[in-house]
């Protein structure tokens, strides 16, 4: 069963409309500041929408998993990756002196003591494929599937060891 659903939420001066999208079983929310009309609507159902799976995040803690001391793993940073940085990290816009990922990465994880095979054979038993699509950022890259999620996987060799960063769109 379809359903679409529109409410006008305001507070103080700033209107949004929250749109309930429901195709049994999936229900999507949109919060925009116009209507999503037919037109858009339509965009949407044919554009690339897939779910992320659960093995992204599986796939970092097994390569790059917590300290036994259960100290969060580290994050790579423009440090760790030298001259590297720049295809993967920049300033955040809102505060220059903080670090942000590059639009479309998903995650990153320092990958203390793990080879590219060990990684990448990881991520074989994980998802679907994990095919070598050439490279980006100094590193390998590789387009990982699993259902109809496309992500993709880079494999870089930085100054403190392997640092992997998994993207959600392919790195231009």
């Amino acid at each position: 069963m379809r359903t679409k659903k529109i409410y006008k939420v305001s507070k103080g001066n700033q209107s949004f409309y929250l749109s309930i999208l429901s195709d049994s079983p999936n229900t999507v929310y949109f919060v925009t500041s116009d209507k999503i009309d037919k037109a858009k609507l339509a965009k949407i159902k044919t554009g690339p929408v897939a779910q992320i799976p659960s093995e992204l995040q599986g796939l970092l803690d097994t390569v790059a998993p917590n300290s036994a001391g259960g100290s969060a793993t580290a994050d790579p940073t423009s440090t760790d990756l030298g001259p590297k940085a720049m295809a993967f990290i920049e300033p955040d816009p809102d505060n220059p002196s903080n670090e942000k990922y590059r639009a479309g990465i998903y995650s990153g994880r320092i990958a203390e003591g793990k080879s590219e095979a060990d990684i990448l054979a990881e991520t074989k038993r994980m998802f679907d494929s994990a095919t070598p699509v050439g490279s980006y950022g100094g590193g390998a890259l590789y387009e990982i599937k699993k259902g109809s999620f496309t992500g993709y996987l880079s494999i870089v060799i930085g100054t403190t060891g392997t640092v992997i960063f998994i993207w959600t769109e392919k790195p231009s």
